[in-house]
């Protein structure tokens, strides 16, 4: 993982055989300060963390409802916000439906992976939405 990759609230795993999530709470230099859930911050070199992969399990956390097999869909701020899978890759697309006098936009962003890139594409949408592990 690269330090480039990551943005403060990220989640990523943290150390080696019994990895736990945790929150990057700042980014200096080549190292990241981070949450694990306890009062203390703690920080460590950026080639001590991983990407969390993005599973069923912690979508279903997230909020995400499984609609169809591989289609995810969750609504946040009255903006319908569906993971579809398409030829290749999982697409993002947002939906403000007759709410909005039939205004229909999307933006199919690049395969969300891992947690993290979720947390990005939402943030690239303005969409705010809070994350706990």
């Amino acid at each position: 993982m690269k330090v480039n990759e990551l943005m403060i609230d990220d989640w990523v795993y943290y150390g080696g055989k019994e990895q736990m999530p945790c929150r990057v709470r700042s980014i200096i230099g080549n190292s990241i300060k981070f949450d694990n859930g306890t009062p203390q911050d703690w920080m460590s070199e950026v080639k001590n963390f991983t990407p969390i992969p993005l599973t069923a399990e912690i979508l279903e956390k997230i909020g995400f409802v499984e609609f169809m097999p591989h289609n995810w869909q969750i609504v946040i701020n009255n903006i319908m916000i569906e993971l579809r899978e398409t030829e290749h890759n999982m697409a993002i697309w947002l939906d403000w439906g007759e709410r909005y006098r039939d205004v229909y936009a999307s933006y199919i962003l690049p395969s969300p992976n891992c947690v993290h890139d979720l947390q990005h594409a939402l943030r690239l949408c303005n969409i705010e939405k809070e994350i706990e592990l």
